[in-house]
């Protein structure tokens, strides 16, 4: 589920930042809620977003959404999704029952988002699609601001740079795979300009793809670019990426059988520098674990 702050320039996309259930007698059904917020501190919004679901669905059986004015405590919208029960009688019943520490809970974790969200889950994550040997993008795994780190312009295009880490734990390849990609109307072009492999080891490059008419000076230009958006050069802050993912792999995807449903990789004593890594990276092993 994507919702997007109505208010805010910088079109944010909001956050899931806090769940809780109603269980009372003035409702005529259980209700499950997760409250979603606005994680930029340059938005001039005070709005929760509320999605209440039947209790016990898992989140699935939507009955409406509401947006909560909380600094005066009105409602902004409703959208109704279900038509089983009265649901503009029960929001109505909802807003008139909201003591003040619940209104205080509420209000409290704006400012938990706002600080979390670099590491806060993204809840639209299709665990079926995702495969413990492949490199996965982090965007697509953290509600991260899209592009709100690794952008730069050169020469007057946009670019960001994807980068992809292994995310299987057993795995110690220690690298990252870095797709630059030119950024128009706000979304990135599916077709990378360059990819490179980064070795977190040893510190090098390597280009592993190039597009059409990518002259290798202007990869290498590129590349500088990126450099200078981490720093002092230091390749610290994708280090914790990569740890931060690997640990999601490890907590996420071992456990889906429809993730790890091949067989684990391992690291064979002896293989040859050319030939495909045994951890599953794709890459040759002298660019991987053989490094």
């Amino acid at each position: 589920m994507i919702e997007k702050c109505e208010t805010t320039k910088t079109n944010s996309t909001l956050l899931p930042g806090l769940a809780f259930s109603v269980d009372s007698e003035m409702f005529p059904i259980n209700m499950d809620i997760m409250a979603y917020y606005c994680p930029s501190n340059e938005c001039p919004c005070d709005n929760t977003t509320m999605f209440f679901y039947e209790a016990g669905s898992s989140y699935r059986n939507k009955l409406f959404k509401i947006v909560v004015d909380y600094a005066n405590w009105r409602l902004v919208s409703t959208e109704v999704f279900s038509t089983a029960f009265d649901c503009p009688k029960i929001i109505y019943d909802f807003m008139d029952s909201l003591s003040e520490s619940a209104k205080s809970l509420i209000m409290s974790n704006k400012y938990k988002v706002a600080s979390d969200s670099r590491y806060v889950l993204r809840d639209d994550i299709d665990y079926s699609r995702v495969k413990i040997e492949n490199k996965v993008c982090y965007l697509d795994v953290y509600c991260i601001e899209p592009y709100e780190e690794l952008a730069f312009e050169y020469e007057g295009t946009q670019y960001v740079v994807l980068d992809h880490y292994c995310v299987n734990p057993k795995c110690n390849c220690m690298n990252a795979l870095l797709a630059f990609q030119v950024v128009t109307g706000g979304k990135a072009l599916e077709a990378p300009v360059v990819v490179y492999l980064l070795d977190f080891k040893s510190g090098e490059h390597y280009i592993e793809q190039k597009g059409q008419g990518v002259s290798s000076v202007l990869a290498e230009e590129l590349y500088g670019e990126f450099e200078g958006l981490l720093e002092r050069k230091s390749v610290e802050p994708l280090i914790t990426r990569y740890s931060r993912m690997q640990k999601w792999g490890g907590e996420h995807l071992l456990k889906n059988p429809a993730a790890s449903d091949t067989q684990q990789p391992t690291i064979a004593q002896k293989v040859g520098r050319n030939s495909p890594c045994p951890c599953g990276s794709g890459k040759k092993y002298k660019k991987c674990c053989g490094v």
